[in-house]
């Protein structure tokens, strides 16, 4: 059976259906997300940003979110777009890719006043695109990241890798052999050591990185 290393703990549903497809999969959380007792004074916006379902949990759980009138919101991701949902949010658009996101709130909302709620190892990619187009926001650190590191004691064939901050902490205890890498998106895999060969996910989901595995993997899972 193809043994399957995922760098972030899973659902039980999400593991079965790993399972299902002919893999045995192991998790092991390599990052650990402490949300921030509190945060800077949060102004009046009209719209949200959120690029990771982590920002928002860590929003959640602080007292400063019941004071936040505005539930209107941009996201990255469908797990994103969904929580969102599920917590009485309006989503306005979704898309796959933060730069995806930065080109249309140019495009359709450059005077709109925004909140972009992130971690503390946010990318550059949507506060470059804002400022550039001088659109009114204010970012708003929810969540720490901190890296646990982990020395593997075995082998796998695939690793799977959904953030830059795992990858980095993996690599403070391991090296890369012979497994195949599959990456959630391009910024994940764009931390990858150089002419370190991988695959992206078929879409930036975790469905899309079980259907890579299954394709990569065909000939093993028959």
């Amino acid at each position: 059976m193809v043994r399957i290393l995922c760098t972030k703990q899973l659902s039980i549903t999400d593991i079965q259906a790993f399972t299902q497809a002919g893999f045995s999969i192991e998790t092991i959380d390599f990052i650990q997300i402490l949300p921030f007792s509190s945060f800077d004074h949060i102004s009046t916006f009209e719209y949200g940003i959120f690029t990771s379902t982590n920002a928002l949990s860590a929003l959640i759980q602080n007292p400063a979110y019941q004071d936040i009138p505005c539930r209107k919101a941009f996201c990255v991701g469908e797990k994103t777009q969904k929580v969102l949902q599920e917590n009485g949010w309006e989503v306005i658009a979704s898309f796959p890719y933060a730069s995806l996101l930065a080109s249309y709130l140019v495009e359709n909302f450059p005077q709109a006043s925004m909140a972009f709620f992130c971690g503390d190892k946010r990318l550059d990619t949507l506060p470059h695109t804002l400022k550039e187009h001088q659109i009114p926001f204010q970012e708003i650190q929810t969540y720490q990241t901190l890296l646990t590191p982990k020395h593997l004691e075995t082998s796998f064939e695939a690793l799977l890798f959904f953030s830059p901050s795992a990858v980095e902490s993996f690599l403070m205890e391991n090296t890369f052999g012979s497994e195949k890498i599959i990456c959630i998106g391009t910024t994940t895999q764009k931390a990858l050591p150089k002419g370190i060969e991988s695959f992206l996910a078929d879409t930036p989901t975790l469905r899309g990185m079980r259907d890579c595995c299954i394709r990569i993997f065909k000939p093993f899972l028959e």
